[in-house]
């Protein structure tokens, strides 16, 4: 997974080779086996490269196309058998990924994208039209920024290569961090005003008059999938969590897999030593687990381990323990250009690294995706609203008394929770109490950017303003959230990642069968746990609890309580979002053993943390008040704020 970034001045000025060795010097750490230039007439590619499979070696970036195109390309293709039969003659000698789609490029134009299944970003230089083009693969599991001034387009998959060398001062995005106190922001926002992301499943277009987004990839018209019995739901089922692996064991490097006793990551390592075993893959796996006696639960030691006697193989154990600094800020040689980050953060980095840098690893196998797409979190509301709304009245009722037994609520409450659920986004966000926002909003903010609604849907689409189930789109961009504003890696391992469980095929595939598949009443994580018996050691697969270590962030909390009342009061965070009372009660609740919001407490602290970085190149005048102009309405923004704009903010596919 290598890097990729770029300067274009529109004028055609010259690029300055001071900006151009900064770009490249912020990309050498994430890229160490090779680089790649072009520059013509005020544009600059820049590429660095990091192999994962032999065919990577092979490539020369940026690619020079055929029809004169320069292509830049970060990612991993799983259809090049596909791709090859359908460019037919235009598929000769294209041995490697980065060719592969530059040839699909040439062919079909942006019409390609939407055919390129893998994790991905890519960059397109049209010679012809001069015109640039940023796209991304349908999910965002490779990132991809950009900046675009009056005069010049600044872009790369590193956040801090464009944050700290555009040269360039920032203002808050607002709507980021509306979207970071309630759910998750939009995947297209970062927490700067200025600097956009590429859409999931988007391209973006810029010549040198204007900036376009258009989405290449849409759930709305997938067909439903309906089979006649459970086991064809489980066999298709592990067709594609077998294919995804395939895909991404696809390297002649090491691989290490997260292993941390639970059924998502537990469940990747067995398939994976199912397929080696097999003679399916060919790659060498180290697991890497983490354990804590300080947690009540946290010792994961006996799931583990189960999953280690069964693949035959003993992996790297980490102890995991409260750290005796408490949540402190991370030193100042190091920089976090994304909220969230701790100097625990980056000592946990570094620990992970020293344990594992003997192995080799280039390949970073995670769980993430298991609990939100294959019924981790048990919310009936959706499937009874789902079938009431198709009228599968015998269903529903059966469904209903069920989870009224299993949730010991009352069927009328859970009969009015499911007709709620039917209503446009707007009236359910006025009758919900779930909908309720925190208390710590300060209200102008909360009402200015839809506080309600973003916490029923992170992500809202057109769909989600019409009566009906929750719109399949909403679903998958607010996923797409998730994985777009997780905190960044502090020391640039972030390359490395790689998610089976959102392999596209797969979450078609998850989003095209019926709920009831996925979440019964009787069995949490249903579908997962009828298809991988016998695959997956019943310890395992069947354990009711997980270690989550709130205690221990309670803790960390309780130890840095006095930093975040000093902080909070003078920060931009406290003065623009946070109703700071509010925060300091419950903080001292939180001192005294009770109830608090441990994880919007941390999130505030790690706020109030990332504006005070001593190379943060921010416009401190805009950073001061909470009556301050919105965002949106200074000149020459990027940030996508649009206060009380329906529908959708992500473009619509064409």
């Amino acid at each position: 997974m290598s890097m990729q970034a770029g300067i274009w001045h529109f004028d055609h000025a010259p690029v300055d080779p001071s900006q151009i060795l900064a770009f490249e010097q912020s990309l050498a750490q994430h890229g160490p086996d090779g680089r790649g230039e072009h520059a013509e007439d005020g544009l600059t590619l820049l590429y660095r490269a990091y192999y994962v499979t032999a065919e990577d070696s092979l490539e020369v970036q940026p690619i020079h196309s055929r029809d004169g195109n320069r292509v830049l390309w970060d990612g991993r293709l799983d259809n090049q058998e596909e791709l090859l039969l359908a460019l037919d003659s235009r598929s000769v000698d294209l041995p490697t990924d980065a060719e592969l789609a530059a040839a699909a490029f040439d062919h079909w134009g942006t019409d390609c994208f939407r055919r390129l299944i893998g994790d991905w970003a890519m960059t397109v230089w049209d010679r012809r039209r001069r015109r640039l083009i940023l796209a991304r693969d349908y999910i965002g599991i490779r990132k991809l920024y950009y900046l675009r001034t009056p005069k010049s387009l600044f872009w790369s998959t590193n956040l801090t290569t464009l944050v700290l060398h555009s040269g360039e001062e920032f203002a808050l995005c607002d709507e980021y961090f509306a979207g970071y106190f309630v759910s998750h922001p939009e995947p297209q926002l970062t927490p700067y005003a200025e600097i956009q992301a590429v859409p999931p499943g988007s391209y973006v277009e810029v010549d040198t008059h204007r900036l376009r987004i258009q989405r290449y990839w849409s759930f709305a018209h997938q067909r439903p999938i309906r089979y006649k019995s459970d086991a064809e739901y489980e066999e298709h089922f592990r067709y594609f969590l077998r294919q995804s692996l395939r895909h991404r064991m696809r390297t002649n490097y090491p691989i290490q897999a997260d292993l941390s006793g639970g059924l998502d990551s537990s469940s990747i390592v067995c398939i994976a030593y199912d397929l080696i075993n097999r003679g399916e893959a060919n790659a060498l796996i180290n697991t890497l687990s983490y354990y804590s006696l300080d947690e009540p639960g946290g010792d994961e030691r006996p799931y583990y381990e189960a999953i280690e006697a069964h693949i035959g193989k003993t992996g790297t154990h980490l102890q995991m323990s409260k750290s005796r600094l408490g949540l402190v800020p991370l030193p100042a040689e190091r920089f976090s250009p994304l909220p969230g980050s701790f100097n625990s953060t980056l000592q946990h980095e570094l620990r992970v690294s020293d344990a594992t840098a003997a192995q080799s690893n280039r390949v970073h196998l995670a769980g993430l995706g298991g609990d939100e797409l294959l019924g981790g979190v048990q919310n009936p509301v959706p499937q009874l609203a789902t079938s009431l709304w198709t009228l599968h009245l015998p269903t529903y009722w059966e469904q209903i008394q069920a989870w009224s037994l299993q949730r010991k609520v009352p069927i009328w409450t859970l009969l009015g929770r499911s007709v709620l659920e039917l209503m446009p986004l707007t009236v359910r966000a006025k009758l919900d109490a779930t909908a309720e926002v925190s208390t710590w909003l300060q209200p102008e903010f909360a009402k200015r950017y839809d506080a309600r609604e973003r916490s029923l849907s992170a992500v809202r689409t057109w769909q989600d303003y019409l009566p009906g189930p929750n719109s399949p789109n909403s679903a998958y961009l607010t996923l797409a959230s998730t994985l777009q504003n997780r905190p960044l890696s502090i020391t640039g391992v972030d390359g490395r990642l790689t998610l089976p469980y959102y392999d596209r095929d797969l979450v078609a595939f998850l989003f095209a069968i019926p709920e009831e598949q996925l979440l019964r009443a009787k069995q949490r994580r249903s579908l997962m746990r009828r298809a991988l018996k016998g695959i997956v050691p019943d310890v395992v697969l069947f354990r009711k609890t997980k270690w989550l270590g709130k205690r221990e962030i309670a803790l960390e909390l309780i130890d840095s309580a006095a930093a975040l009342e000093s902080l909070l009061p003078k920060s931009a965070i406290g003065e623009r979002y946070i109703d700071v009372t509010q925060v300091l009660k419950d903080i001292e609740r939180l001192r005294q053993g009770k109830e608090a919001p441990v994880v919007l407490l941390h999130g505030v602290l790690g706020a109030c943390y990332w504006l005070m970085q001593r190379n943060m190149p921010m416009q401190l005048a805009n950073l001061r008040g909470v009556n301050t102009t919105p965002v949106s309405e200074k000149e020459d923004t990027q940030c996508n704020t649009r206060a009380h704009s329906h529908p959708p903010h992500i473009p619509s596919i064409g």
